[in-house]
């Protein structure tokens, strides 16, 4: 009895023992043995202070222990970084980015990470596994359910990780040889090759009892051991989640993200921000106006939760008040010119009249037959430009508009227009309602305005692309308006 209580008392002595000094990481890592060790732990494990099993003892000798020098490095490895990591089954995503961070660590810096916002409907940019499921997509080493989900959350089973781990680690060719585990008959068809690919390389043995298991859950402890044996180092399990708030600094905010420390923001950025009355300017990583780092798709998440606050410029640049009231009459002059399909240049010239008047301006333009205000359409073939506003003031500031005229140039326009009808057409009414804009006060060209034909129809009516494709005021033309007139 004082014998068995004696062995007792050392077994218990060293096990705190190895524990404390496993915490103090006083004794440097052992390289993983050559031999692969199974999954499964033998029966006669003893389960450490630390709360996971490290070494094994004979019960006729507590000196002759069975040591496992591969499960000792992984833990000893795995308890500098975080103790409790090992703790529990493993998740689909988290294996996937363990898989991403042990063999193609580099990606996760890129800028160029996959846009899979229309492969899995469970995977958005603003989950911290997003880089790294659109990476394992684009290399095929993981496919998702085959119903457009990912289950990222879910967790795993042996087969799924060993399938997804083989594809990773470009073992080479898939054998479908017989493989002699008890319960062969209960592996998928799918992950039959890969889990033989697995046996062949040494990954993976198997239980005691000669079981692979394929729906037992695969635990995370499990997964750093495997993961260490096909990259020969020591791998740690993800646990560096960043918080990164969107902050809108007056104007609307996304939602915010979680992301592994070290990687890059990502391709898919946060809409712009809306703030009535400015210009989204972009996202920096501080909200001063004279100083921060603007937020790209290659910014690397910083080692702590991190802002990005949206930055604004004031409109009122590219603004002039001409009007004070809220009615401008103006009258058509030589406007009868035949555009296309019989319509005259004044129908066309009212379109983009009734264009700017549908969309809740503040300001409403009338086509009178009596008023000092003129659109016209005059013949200039050797000027380069369409169309052209002018106007006189009432006084020295130029802030009060008398009388302006806007003369559209007929055989430019013409020329411009050389696909067609009904491009012509299209041209007559955005040069038009362009210059229209000149008189309520907007600019060329203005800054903030989004890229492209939806952008503005204050970009200057030449451009090619937006010859034909923009006739009505945008909502940035709409909310410069709004704003300017007091709406």
């Amino acid at each position: 009895m004082q014998k068995t209580k004696t062995k007792e008392t050392v077994r218990k002595f060293l096990a705190m023992i190895l524990c404390f000094v496993l915490a103090i990481s006083a004794i440097p890592s052992l390289h993983p043995s050559a031999q692969a060790i199974s999954e499964y732990p033998p029966e006669d494990y003893e389960l450490s202070p630390c709360g996971n099993y490290v070494f094994f003892f004979n019960e006729d000798d507590p000196f002759d222990d069975i040591f496992d020098p591969e499960r000792f490095a992984a833990l000893e490895y795995q308890m500098m970084v975080d103790p409790l990591s090992l703790v529990g089954n493993a998740t689909r995503a988290e294996v996937t980015a363990l898989l991403l961070m042990a063999l193609a660590p580099n990606l996760l810096t890129s800028e160029n990470t996959p846009n899979i916002l229309n492969r899995f409907t469970d995977v958005q940019p603003r989950d911290w596994f997003y880089p790294t499921i659109a990476w394992a997509y684009r290399m095929n080493w993981a496919q998702g359910d085959g119903t457009n989900r990912f289950r990222a959350n879910d967790t795993i089973t042996r087969e799924e990780f060993v399938t997804m781990a083989v594809r990773a680690s470009g073992a080479g060719r898939l054998y479908n040889h017989n493989l002699t585990f008890r319960d062969t008959h209960r592996i998928s068809s799918w992950a039959r090759p890969y889990v033989n690919r697995a046996v062949q390389r040494g990954w993976i043995i198997g239980s005691p009892d000669n079981e692979f298991l394929p729906q037992h859950l695969f635990q995370r402890e499990h997964t750093v051991i495997f993961m260490n044996r096909i990259t020969g180092r020591q791998v740690g399990f993800p646990n560096n989640r960043r918080t990164i708030t969107w902050n809108g600094n007056g104007g609307t905010s996304p939602a915010g993200w979680t992301r592994l420390a070290g990687s890059a923001v990502g391709s898919v950025m946060p809409a712009n921000s809306v703030r009535p009355g400015h210009e989204f300017a972009g996202w920096f990583d501080t909200s001063l106006v004279t100083a921060g780092r603007p937020t790209t798709p290659s910014t690397i998440i910083p080692n702590h939760n991190v802002t990005y606050w949206a930055r604004w410029n004031n409109p009122q640049r590219h603004l002039t008040r001409w009007y004070h009231n809220t009615t401008i009459n103006f009258r058509f002059v030589n406007a009868g010119h035949i555009a296309s399909n019989n319509q005259t240049w004044s129908s066309l010239m009212n379109t983009g009249r009734t264009n700017w008047n549908n969309i809740a301006s503040p300001i409403t333009f009338n086509a009178v037959n009596v008023s000092n205000n003129i659109a016209e359409v005059i013949s200039l073939p050797n000027a380069s430009w369409l169309g052209i506003q002018r106007s006189v003031n009432s006084n020295p500031r130029g802030r009060t508009m008398t009388q302006f005229t806007i003369e559209l140039n007929e055989p430019v326009i013409r020329s411009e227009a050389t696909a067609g009808s009904a491009n012509l057409n299209n041209l007559i009414i955005t040069v038009f309602a362009h210059e229209l804009g000149h008189v309520l006060g907007l600019r060329d060209g203005p800054s903030g305005a989004p890229a492209g034909p939806t952008g503005s129809i204050m970009f200057l009516p030449n451009q090619t692309q937006l010859r034909q494709l923009r006739t009505t005021p945008s909502a940035f033309d709409i909310a410069s308006v709004q704003q300017l007139y007091g709406r």
